[in-house]
């Protein structure tokens, strides 16, 4: 059995909240029903279910969104320029990110507990027999760096194994990012380098706007704009910021000074990022401004964006990149903002548990192929990362029927699989 998650982006706390308790107990919780419902047997009987691995598919920390790039100090700096603040977000964020790393690593460590049989093939209820459990971390476009030795060390400490990609006939599993014209770059993986245009967004806009928001309100109304503002993909920050400000306005939870402040904030730090970018120019592949394609995007209204059609930046496209062969099911943990993906090889399925593609972006909101979009649920208060459940052939009691979900509502699409073949049953 096994279980995908992604999009945790646990932060420092310094201008947005890490996902609470009750997300990671929730998160734990499905993993033991869904260990017990892969018990059953293609056969009717029950045999508890021989391992369970756990992979997290990037961006499980965000050491961008943070007040320690503020200042001169710069993430995308060598080591020597940034100084120890890349380390102190670094700890930060794992002292925040015990409630579910600690938790992942007890399960490596002890094994889950699952109903034993009897001797009927029978769930034998009181009985406990010990799972054992694998734990991956793999890197994403926020958590850049999580490869470094110091990186690679405490992860090891919890018992969990770091990486970039997790392949495992017949799935294969990536963060994704590298499809993303926001995020790829040929000079990515540079020692000194500029910015790339995700990079620079989310310090120079998101990061700045955060702080603009804690000066001027409430610390609880700032934690919620930006914890549902990140959340999303980056074009579609201000049609996500409108469609906040009119909930929270019609509930009566903000006043009409509140939301003037905040749309004058949100206006302010587009132009000051823009004025940033125009100095720290962020690397990309396009042929055009991208940067000043993208600050005239995002001071629009929405009703103007859907007036102006498809954004130019998301128009340029993306190289195609195929999975290993032997892939018959490709999970990606981050939606990419581009026309197009890296898409499957022939006859593979993918599923994507990164944010839902912007429609007025893009000129196709679909991937090349078969896709089952899990975005993670957003909504006024709230962010809850998502996670899919992948059974391999004689678990969870069938595998004639592969049940997709889209957007994390069933029955959305149900197609017939190979015996063969894992099979996708929850996603929750």
């Amino acid at each position: 059995m096994l279980v995908v998650t992604a999009n945790w982006s646990i932060t420092d706390g310094t201008l947005v909240d890490p996902p609470g308790r009750s997300q990671c107990a929730k998160f734990l919780a499905d993993i033991r029903r869904s260990a017990a419902r892969a018990g059953i047997r293609r056969d009717g009987g029950y045999r508890p279910v021989d391992r369970v691995d756990v992979v997290l598919a990037g961006d499980t920390f965000d050491w961008l969104l943070t007040a320690a790039w503020l200042g001169h100090e710069r993430p995308w700096q060598p080591r020597a320029r940034r100084g120890a603040a890349r380390d102190r977000v670094m700890h930060a964020t794992l002292k925040r990110g015990m409630r579910l790393l600690g938790r992942l690593g007890r399960l490596t460590r002890e094994g889950l507990s699952v109903p034993g049989a009897d001797g009927r093939g029978r769930p034998l209820l009181g009985s406990h027999v010990k799972v054992p459990v694998r734990v991956v971390m793999l890197t994403g476009d926020r958590d850049a760096g999580l490869e470094e030795p110091r990186s690679v060390e405490w992860a090891e400490r919890f018992g969990i194994a770091v990486g970039r990609s997790w392949n495992d006939a017949p799935v294969a599993i990536a963060h994704g990012h590298a499809t993303d014209p926001l995020c790829g770059s040929a000079l990515c993986d540079a020692i000194d380098r500029p910015p790339t245009l995700h990079e620079s967004l989310s310090v120079d806009l998101f990061a700045r706007f955060a702080s603009m928001l804690h000066d001027m309100e409430p610390a609880t109304l700032a934690r919620r704009v930006m914890a549902v503002l990140v959340a999303d993909c980056p074009l579609d920050a201000s049609v996500r910021l409108q469609a906040w400000l009119d909930r929270a306005g019609d509930i009566g939870t903000l006043s009409q000074e509140s939301r003037d402040r905040v749309e004058a904030a949100w206006r302010r730090a587009i132009d000051a990022w823009h004025r940033r970018a125009r100095r720290d120019v962020p690397t990309t592949d396009f042929q055009f401004d991208a940067v000043d394609a993208l600050a005239t995007w995002l001071r629009r209204s929405p009703e103007a964006m859907d007036a102006a059609g498809p954004c130019v930046v998301a128009a340029a496209g993306i190289a195609h990149r195929e999975s290993p062969p032997e892939a018959s099911i490709v999970v990606f943990g981050h939606r990419v903002a581009g026309s197009a993906t890296g898409g499957p090889a022939a006859g593979a399925r993918t599923i994507c548990l990164g944010p839902a593609a912007v429609r007025r972006s893009l000129s196709s909101d679909r991937f090349g192929g078969d896709v089952a979009t899990i975005a993670p649920e957003i909504d006024a208060f709230d962010v809850r990362p998502k996670a899919v459940t992948i059974f391999a052939p004689g678990e969870a009691g069938c595998a004639d029927w592969s049940a997709w979900f889209t957007s994390g509502s069933e029955n959305s699409d149900v197609r017939p699989a190979p015996v063969r073949a894992p099979w996708i049953v929850d996603a929750a």
